[in-house]
């Protein structure tokens, strides 16, 4: 698809969500528009949207995005200022039909940080089913805090009749890992509930609708981790899925790196873990797979973003994850986009 021509060159995310007529909706974040020449880079007056989707049916590709030929936006617009990377997507009824929910990161510049963006919280796209309109976007149900520290729906669990909404960050409490942002929390909703509510967090014994006293997740080494790792907890959201197997498993990153390199960004294993709910606790099992380039590379690229999914065409297990440089992406979009591996699951 990203050499047919029709704009869509590369992007980043790649999250899956099946539709109730077989398709399939795979969501991205940032994405790279214009036509690719014979070297890899983009023709001049490329552009770059902050959101779309690419719809599959059997082996045909479609990109959504907003605008027009040659002058392409992102397909969910947001106001000046900001704007929205998809999560995760939530096939739900209504009294008027299916409609597909997408969870957004709304993001805005200025953290000061190495990549100069932050978040400023969670909010809910609404598509209609099947022609894929956008018909809202809107804040989380009333009285649910998101931002920062904050981002419910940053993974979505659909099981049976609930939805799992997992966070990342410590809320406002005090986290004793090794890096904040690796506590992982997480609520649940009945399905067809996700933007009226009520929710309820888990407080690490119960549900409750009191968000102030949902748990931070607990995570167990089974594996005993890498020596460079300072934490079993994953770098990458908690993005879990049903097993085959029975119980519930995830793929990530799990952000190690040999000393004296601090930053987690640039780690290459991906690792698993299981647990028997939703709610944990999860088990650190080990390595299962490695991002390719390996670390250090010559063209200074880095990955993130890394799933494990069991319900891709064919069966196999599947990972994916985001690949990005350092470097012009224009000049190169092959440096740029996802990966897909078959990982070595332990039994």
């Amino acid at each position: 698809m990203r050499r047919a021509g029709v704009e869509w060159a590369a992007a980043d995310g790649g999250i899956p969500t099946n539709l109730p007529d077989g398709r399939v909706a795979w969501l991205y974040g940032d994405t790279l528009t214009g036509r690719i020449q014979s070297d890899g880079s983009l023709a001049p007056g490329f552009g770059l949207v902050r959101n779309s989707m690419v719809i599959q049916q059997g082996r045909c590709f479609t990109p959504l995005m907003g605008g027009s030929q040659n002058a392409r936006t992102s397909l969910i617009p947001a106001p000046a200022g900001f704007w929205y990377w998809p999560s995760q997507g939530v096939v739900e009824q209504t009294g008027s039909g299916n409609v597909l929910r997408l969870f957004l990161y709304r993001m805005t510049t200025g953290d000061g940080g190495e990549f100069n963006f932050r978040l400023v919280d969670m909010q809910i796209a609404t598509f209609s089913l099947p022609a894929l309109q956008l018909v809202d976007v809107r804040s989380l149900p009333t009285g649910i805090q998101s931002g920062p520290v904050d981002s419910w729906g940053a993974s979505v669990l659909v099981d049976g009749s609930t939805v799992y909404l997992y966070a990342n960050g410590s809320g406002n409490r005090t986290s004793q890992d090794c890096d904040p942002d690796r506590e992982r929390r997480v609520a649940r909703v009945p399905l067809g509930q996700l933007t009226t509510g009520p929710w309820e967090f888990f407080d690490g014994a119960n549900w409750s609708t009191n968000q102030a006293t949902a748990a931070f997740l607990q995570f167990v080494a089974d594996t005993p981790p890498p020596a460079t790792a300072c934490s079993v907890k994953p770098w990458d959201t908690l993005n879990a899925v049903r097993s085959p197997n029975g119980g519930y498993a995830a793929g990530g990153k799990l952000g190690e790196l040999p000393p004296p390199h601090t930053n987690s960004l640039l780690g290459t294993e991906i690792s698993e873990w299981t647990a028997q709910a939703p709610q944990g606790p999860w088990h650190y099992r080990g390595k299962v797979a490695q991002t390719s380039p390996p670390w250090p590379n010559p063209d200074d690229q880095y990955t993130y973003g890394a799933r494990l999914l069991f319900d891709l065409p064919g069966g196999t297990p599947t990972m994916l994850y985001s690949v990005n440089s350092f470097g012009p992406l224009g000049q190169n979009v092959w440096l740029y986009g996802v990966n897909f591996l078959n990982p070595s699951l332990p039994p």
